[in-house]
């Protein structure tokens, strides 16, 4: 026959009951494990960067270091100056090439058109502004003059400003004109 034990589920109970807790103790002990290595763990890695920051800051506060810094500085001052002095350089340099072109060229472009028997005293040129003094033989040539410049198309404009007749005393049948021309150039080019 059989036994029957009827305190089994109680004596079973209390052994899962006990495995529970073995359990749930083991579980617990490695959180607290864990916890305490990576206390521990961040506790040496703040130590190491504490004692890197450290070293980082003697090495920046040395005196090699501040006396480069010190040089950097003022070669960057430099730089800056330079670079302001170089732009500086730079616009003049271009506005001198600008009004030696301008003459130059001017001088050229006006010379290709001057006819045989027209000869200049002088030439004044005053910012956009051309004053042409000169002697002709004939108003001829004169009116010449003005169409060529004018064909240039370097001018806005090219007027004659006056054409006056002198004569020589030594000879009266030799009998010269003088004239003036104002030019204005177009807008500074050239």
């Amino acid at each position: 026959m059989k036994d029957f034990n009827f305190f089994s589920p109680y004596i079973d109970a209390n052994r899962t009951s006990r495995k529970n807790i073995l359990v749930g103790t083991l579980i617990f002990a490695l959180l607290i494990i864990t916890a305490s290595f990576f206390s521990i763990w961040t506790s040496i890695k703040m130590k190491n960067l504490e004692k890197e920051k450290l070293f980082y800051e003697e090495y920046l506060n040395s005196k090699d270091v501040i006396k480069k810094v010190k040089e950097i500085n003022e070669k960057k001052r430099k730089i800056e100056v330079m670079k302001k002095y170089y732009n500086l350089v730079t616009d003049i340099n271009l506005k001198m090439e600008n009004a030696d072109k301008i003459n130059t060229t001017l001088m050229r472009e006006v010379e290709s058109c001057l006819p045989q028997d027209v000869f200049f005293k002088s030439i004044t040129v005053n910012g956009l502004s051309v004053q042409i003094k000169g002697v002709s033989k004939s108003r001829t040539s004169v009116a010449e003059l003005e169409h060529e410049l004018k064909d240039l198309e370097i001018f806005d404009s090219v007027h004659v400003f006056n054409i006056n007749k002198k004569s020589s005393e030594e000879n009266e049948e030799f009998k010269d004109f003088t004239f003036t021309v104002k030019c204005t150039m177009k807008g500074g080019e050239m």
